[in-house]
C-alpha cells in the first residue's frame, strides 16, 4: 500500500512543475515557512503564503520566465516529513544553470507547513543571481 503522503507530494510536485505557482496554495498551510539558502537576493526565510508566492514571482522575474522543471527524480515520505530530489534549468543573461535540488518538507494536518531547500551547487546559483535586484517583486 502506498503511503498517503506519497500521493500528496506527487500531486504537489505535478502542480508546482506545471508552472502556475498560485495553484499550489491549497497544498500550503496558511503560516507556511520557506527557507532558501545562500547569498543571492533570493535567499532568506519567507513566512506565509503571500511571501512564498512573492519568492516564486521574483524567481520568475529574475529569469524572465526562463526556468523549467527537468523532473522529480524521487520522493521519500514519512508521516510528518517528505523529501524530493528535483532538477530545474534556469536561464539568465545568456547563462544557463541546471539545478539539482533536495527539498525537505514538514507536513502538518495534510498541508505543507515548512520547506527547506538545498541546492547541490549553491555557489553557482548565488553567482547566477548575484546582481539581481534586492527589491522584492
Amino acid at each position: 500500500m502506498t503511503h498517503p503522503n506519497i500521493e500528496f507530494m506527487r500531486r504537489y510536485s505535478e502542480t508546482l512543475t506545471a508552472g502556475k505557482a498560485a495553484d499550489v496554495l491549497p497544498f500550503y498551510a496558511e503560516d507556511l515557512v520557506l527557507h532558501i539558502p545562500g547569498r543571492s537576493p533570493h535567499a532568506g526565510t519567507f513566512h506565509g503564503q503571500d511571501a512564498v508566492l512573492a519568492y516564486y514571482t521574483r524567481v520568475f522575474r529574475d529569469t524572465d520566465g526562463n526556468f523549467q522543471p527537468l523532473g522529480v527524480d524521487d520522493i521519500l515520505v514519512s508521516d510528518t516529513h517528505a523529501a524530493s530530489l528535483v532538477r530545474w534549468r534556469v536561464e539568465r543573461d545568456g547563462r544557463t544553470l541546471e539545478i539539482d535540488r533536495v527539498v525537505i518538507y514538514r507536513i502538518e494536518d495534510e498541508k505543507i507547513a515548512e520547506i527547506w531547500v538545498r541546492d547541490w551547487d549553491q555557489y553557482a546559483y548565488d553567482d547566477l543571481f548575484a546582481d539581481a535586484s534586492a527589491e522584492p517583486a
